[in-house]
């Protein structure tokens, strides 16, 4: 019996087995893995839903439509982006802190600050809507006029989904932003197989996409609102979160807006295509850091700051196989999927360099968490200085290639400044 005994070994259930191997990439990379699996995922699951639509929009898009009305399509998203850094988008990321913090009210008091603001951008839409009038290009000028209606709904009531990964809500905010803008890029497709017109294709896009924001915010606020605690520093934070984020986002458009004002909208539609494998996997790797807010908010900055570098080199390593293999599966995706845009596809293999240095971009995170406002300013400041710089010299002299160069050395730069700020860091003060 004993014989038989010692040659008994124990079966472990594929449980146990899990278990172990989570354990395994906890110890390699760092990371609460089951933190990251189970949030993440729902993240993750979202995002495929609305890369697929979005994917299906260019190439639907790319088909059907005229390269001058494609391009002229791309360029009033990138001028609702510009006309949009009114509307303080780094009150997102102060109200998802105070949501961490179990300060509910700030999602109506930081929502309703920002629906304000944005009428800015609205009156600069109104203006430019006259001179397109004057310019005698009628279409423009309503689609202008469109846009300056929607403003004020369209940035502002996202700040519902910002609340709810504060609550790490992560299956709401995935349901959410998946159903309000997959509905949206559906409409838009439909709406481009009866009409060329941009009025009309920028109108079947924002008006659902406005209407559902307005829906799924007073959904959040009756579900997820459990008390009237409010956080005051929250709206200083949120100004000076935003003011740091009106270079970012503006050259996140203007590479589109100079293009279209010296080359043309068919060369805005070729870079713009250029774009999409590179800015898709921006949104991936995004949905991932963003996750961290609430943990960072919830551990000393000393501590995320002993531990930030050695997560950062390792994630660097894990991109570098995925940039590879994003650089060479592109010239089939092109092939394949926009036969009519060849010149894109080298423009979108140097652009897929930029994914080696999003793994830092859990550095302004982790900033954000703990209040460290100068060095957000030198983040949020200094690298999209330069990289307006970059496109506002090399996109005269190179055209799109001067643009994608721009957009590459920008992030690359980007990447030095954040990782010298956590570095020089130390244990100073929060301000």
């Amino acid at each position: 019996m004993n014989l038989l005994a010692t040659n008994i070994h124990p079966i472990h259930s594929p449980s146990h087995h899990t278990k172990r191997f989570v354990r395994a990439l906890e110890s390699l990379f760092k990371v609460d893995v089951l933190y990251i699996f189970k949030n993440g995922s729902w993240v993750t699951f979202g995002q495929i839903l609305v890369s697929i639509a979005s994917f299906v929009m260019a190439i639907v898009f790319a088909r059907i439509l005229p390269k001058e009305t494609y391009g002229t399509y791309r360029f009033v998203i990138s001028a609702v982006g510009i006309l949009s850094i009114t509307s303080l988008f780094g009150m997102a990321h102060a109200v998802t802190r105070a949501a961490a913090l179990n300060a509910d009210q700030t999602l109506q008091r930081g929502t309703w600050m920002r629906v304000r603001w944005s009428m800015l951008g609205s009156i600069l839409s109104i203006s430019y809507a006259g001179y397109q009038w004057i310019q005698q290009e009628p279409t423009l000028a309503l689609t202008f006029l469109l846009v300056a209606a929607v403003l004020p709904l369209i940035e502002p009531l996202q700040t519902a989904w910002a609340f709810l990964s504060g609550k790490k809500a992560f299956g709401s905010f995935a349901i959410v932003r998946s159903s309000t803008l997959i509905t949206s890029i559906l409409l838009a497709v439909l709406t481009s197989f009866f009409t060329h017109n941009i009025f009309i294709l920028v109108s079947a896009y924002y008006l659902p996409n406005a209407f559902l924001r307005l829906m799924w915010f007073y959904w959040v606020k009756r579900r997820y609102v459990q008390n009237k605690v409010d956080q005051p520093e929250t709206y200083a934070l949120g100004k000076h979160f935003s003011a740091m984020t009106i270079l970012t986002g503006a050259s996140e458009h203007i590479d589109k807006i100079i293009l279209f004002g010296l080359l043309g909208p068919v060369e805005v539609a070729a870079y713009s295509l250029a774009m999409i494998p590179i800015q898709q996997s921006f949104v991936y790797i995004g949905g991932i850091t963003g996750i961290a807010m609430p943990k960072f908010t919830q551990r000393s900055f000393e501590e995320i700051r002993e531990h930030l570098p050695g997560k950062l080199l390792r994630m660097i390593l894990v991109l570098v196989p995925l940039t590879i293999a994003l650089i060479l599966i592109i010239p089939t995706f092109f092939q394949t999927l926009f036969p009519n845009y060849p010149e894109s596809i080298l423009y979108a293999q140097i652009a897929a360099i930029a994914l080696l240095f999003q793994g830092s971009q859990l550095i302004p995170m982790a900033f954000m968490a703990h209040g460290k406002i100068k060095d957000l300013y030198l983040i949020r400041a200094v690298q999209p200085a330069v990289q307006l710089t970059l496109f506002a010299v090399l996109i005269p002299i190179y055209g799109i290639l001067g643009a994608v160069i721009a957009f590459v050395l920008g992030h690359g730069i980007g990447m030095i400044i954040q990782s010298w700020l956590l570095i020089r860091s130390g244990t100073k003060k929060t301000l």
